[in-house]
């Protein structure tokens, strides 16, 4: 019983310590307290959710904001799976598990899970203060004739075309929480679904010989094993190396650059390898002025209007809403050498993967020792296996690796413009059908390169046993 309410125990300690030091090298105490956010990133790391608030003051043209953001800080979520798996399944090594021992240990760790998720969820919330070049656009006063501020100021804003605003007011903080009842459900089916593909890949408890045998682990463990081992090892390690070269190369700010680097590296590590297979990641904001809003047929006529300062308006010119858009494909698309990199690192990943799924799959064999499946038949097999599951993999990065923020963007009680940000990959189709038949490619390669390494090292191994051991022949006189 209380191997499971370690493993939770130390899952979120560890998912909270990661959270933590990424935050503090950030130096996100001068924005936030650090502890509610750190546990902010905990929920998103397990599939919750999390809505921010705020308002500039009084006035009738005080302005507001509300919205949610969703996304998955993958460093934090694979360190979380990690520890959660090890201490799982650690005191199991080399023992005789049944079922009854599985289920009591699993249901005692949910129920600690569950424990500390409604304990920490009411307490991730709190108050962000915004950079003072945001707060500098978001002040309804600020600028000149030309509208440098949200709304404009001056004579050729939409404040100075109507005045009566308090133009000492300014957006500059917005308070954030965490929707509890999201959290504590996501929370627990990510844990149930990590304890349950754990126990479908591990190898080393001695499970019950139906299930150890089944078809449904023969066929799904070496490929889960496989593929979890493989990108743990990439992601963890690329993380690892892009942190630190961050905080050496940074300079003034490398703590700034390490932090941000150890929280989100994963999540480039996902859409590099995605668009590597071609299905190309992307990060778009834009805005759309609301239907409903009476200021709509204003702004849209004015000088310097919303958002002037941070459009790129300038005097006379009319009002457009923001609308950004970046594509991993364009970083990369400038230089040959470049996408090719990217290329073949996401083609040596599939490999390996293919090439250890292989591995740890037991071949069948006859009572005279030879295989009952060809190679072309286990390579085949292996292509399947390794197709599917990056296919399924790809897929759950794009709906929870991606960041989304939806936001409303208000004047008094009257909505004024939609914010929408998204990243992820341009087409889920794309990236399933690509992910499919690379990673099948791939892993039809990996599997003819081991079966033709274990062929060669079984024969050596042969000759090796059949050599005669020298032995000193006794000598032979003649006699006369």
């Amino acid at each position: 019983m209380s191997a499971g309410v370690v493993c939770a125990l130390a899952a979120f300690a560890a998912m909270l310590a990661v959270a933590l030091f990424g935050l503090s090298l950030a130096d996100a105490s001068s924005a936030t307290p650090v502890m509610p956010a750190a546990l902010a990133i905990v929920c998103l790391a397990v599939g919750g959710s999390a809505g921010f608030s705020g308002g500039s003051g009084g006035g009738f043209l005080s302005m507001g904001m509300e919205g949610g953001v969703r996304g998955t800080p993958l460093a934090v979520t694979l360190v979380g799976a990690l520890v959660l798996g090890l201490a799982f399944f650690w005191r199991l090594r080399g023992r005789r598990v049944t079922a009854e021992l599985l289920f009591a240990r699993a249901a005692v760790a949910s129920v600690t899970w569950l424990v500390l998720l409604v304990v920490a969820a009411p307490l991730a919330r709190g108050s962000l203060h915004l950079p003072d070049s945001v707060t500098a656009k978001l002040k309804p006063g600020a600028g000149g004739s030309g509208g440098g501020g949200l709304l404009g100021g001056g004579g050729g804003g939409l404040l100075g075309k109507l005045g009566g605003a308090d133009r000492s007011s300014s957006l500059s903080a917005v308070d954030f929480h965490t929707d509890v009842a999201m959290t504590v459900f996501a929370g627990l089916l990510w844990l149930l679904v990590v304890l349950a593909l754990g126990t479908l890949a591990a190898r080393r408890p001695r499970f019950p010989v139906r299930f150890a045998t089944g078809r449904l682990r023969t066929v799904v463990g070496p490929v889960l094993s496989a593929t979890a081992t493989v990108v743990l090892a990439v992601t963890l390690s690329l993380t690892l190396v892009v942190t630190v070269g961050a905080f050496a190369l940074g300079g003034d700010n490398g703590g700034k650059a390490a932090g941000a680097a150890l929280l989100v590296a994963p999540n480039g590590v996902f859409a590099l390898l995605s668009t590597g297979l071609g299905a190309s990641w992307s990060f778009s904001f834009e805005g759309a002025m609301d239907a409903s809003s009476p200021f709509g047929s204003l702004l849209s006529g004015l000088s310097g209007g919303l958002l002037g300062g941070m459009t790129g308006g300038s005097d006379g010119g009319s009002f457009t809403p923001p609308h950004r858009s970046m594509s991993l494909a364009d970083v990369t698309g400038g230089s040959l050498a470049m996408r090719l990199a990217v290329l073949l690192c996401a083609l040596a990943v599939l490999v390996a993967c293919g090439m250890l799924t292989a591995a740890r799959t037991p071949v069948a064999t006859r009572r005279d020792g030879t295989p009952l499946s060809t190679r072309s038949t286990r390579a085949a097999m292996t292509a399947a296996q390794v197709g599917l599951a990056w296919s399924v993999l790809l897929v759950m990065a794009q709906l929870f690796g991606g960041p989304s923020m939806t936001g409303v963007m208000s004047l008094g009680d009257m909505p004024l413009m939609n914010l929408n940000a998204r990243g992820g990959a341009d087409s889920v189709t794309a990236a399933v059908l690509l992910g499919l038949f690379t990673a099948a490619a791939s892993g039809w390669v990996g599997s003819v390169v081991h079966d033709t390494y274990r062929v060669r090292r079984s024969r050596r191994t042969a000759k090796a046993s059949q050599r005669p051991h020298a032995t000193t022949a006794p000598a032979h006189h003649s006699t006369p």
